[in-house]
């Protein structure tokens, strides 16, 4: 195998999903905790991945083996976990419901704990969860009594052309192929249908240089490269974040997929390696207090036990987070 460095050119077999460039440069040869990954960019639109892309029989042995110690969980959330996915969930609802009507059908890929999937049930939605883990898909089922496919979502068995909305909650940077993946959930929308997506953004001055990049993200977006592959997909925007940034994205179907289009950014290539090159984000540590934000995390942390301890059980948690965010403004549908 090649040993690169960082800005070598390398070259790619198959061409890039977005611009067809098959030129890629190399800007990281380390992943989290230190692990041997090498992450390029497509020199033609920046779109950012792993190189090379693992093959399905690498991603099963991870994720069967390594995945949940690498995020330090188990077969069913902590009482910790329950709490943020809560507040997360009620988040995620408050940005649909503008754009889906309650009573409407909803799919959540990648449903994990079902955090999400009650909240939605709350606020009236018919919903079915999609989950590949058996722990989690289980756990969903009998803690929250929602519907849970145990299936990767190429394998589960819904009807064209019969759902309202579709939910993907950071699952697009986990997959091998993320365009050919949104065609084919697009397949089960309605024309007119409504997808919310949320992946990590790489341009997030968060990051730390050393945890990055990481092998279960196999891609890493940007505003314009998601906002690429969903037109590739036949979705356009119906939310406009400022400055055209961010990747929690709400699109709709609008026309047939068109996986062949090319669409050069050759500004965004040339936008991120700048960014990568300027000395991994040192300038945003240097100004953020280490200390206070430490102390800000202990104190979330004190938070989260308390609310676990007081509410207990998952559903009950779930409720309170629900009641808090609707109910005060008087914007709530919960039974």
């Amino acid at each position: 195998m090649k040993h690169y460095r960082i800005g070598d050119l390398a070259h790619s077999t198959t061409p890039c999903k977005i611009c067809h460039s098959h030129t890629l440069r190399i800007i990281a040869l380390k992943g989290r905790h230190y692990q041997e990954l090498t992450t390029v960019i497509c020199t033609g639109c920046g779109l950012v991945r792993s190189h090379p892309i693992p093959t399905e029989e690498e991603l099963l042995e991870y994720y069967r083996s390594q995945y949940r110690r690498d995020y330090r969980s188990a077969v069913t959330p902590k009482r910790k976990h329950i709490v943020r996915y809560s507040k997360t969930a009620t988040e995620r609802l408050r940005r649909l419901r503008p754009f889906v009507a309650p009573n409407s059908i909803l799919i959540d890929v990648g449903c994990g704990s079902g955090e999400f999937l009650y909240a939605a049930q709350l606020a009236g939605y018919q919903v079915c969860g999609i989950e590949p883990h058996e722990g989690y898909s289980e756990y969903t089922r009998r803690i929250f009594d929602v519907p849970v496919l145990t299936s990767h979502f190429q394998d589960a068995e819904i009807s064209p052309e019969t759902v309202d909305v579709i939910t993907l909650h950071h699952v697009l940077e986990h997959l091998q192929h993320p365009l050919t993946a949104l065609i084919h959930i697009s397949g089960w929308l309605k024309h007119g249908g409504i997808l919310m997506v949320d992946v990590p953004n790489i341009e997030h001055s968060s990051h730390s240089p050393i945890n990055r990049f990481h092998y279960a993200h196999i891609y890493n977006f940007n505003y314009p490269t998601l906002v690429a592959f969903l037109s590739k997909a036949g979705f356009e925007l119906v939310d406009h974040p400022s400055n055209k940034q961010g990747t929690s994205l709400a699109a709709q179907k609008v026309r047939k997929a068109d996986y062949d289009a090319t669409i050069p950014i050759l500004e965004n290539y040339k936008t991120l390696w700048d960014m990568f090159m300027q000395g991994n984000n040192a300038p945003q540590y240097a100004h953020k207090h280490p200390v206070q934000r430490a102390i800000r995390k202990q104190w979330r942390y004190f938070g989260e036990y308390l609310t676990g301890v007081w509410f207990y059980r998952p559903n009950k948690i779930v409720g309170h987070f629900y009641r808090k965010s609707f109910d005060r403004t008087g914007d709530s549908d919960s039974k």
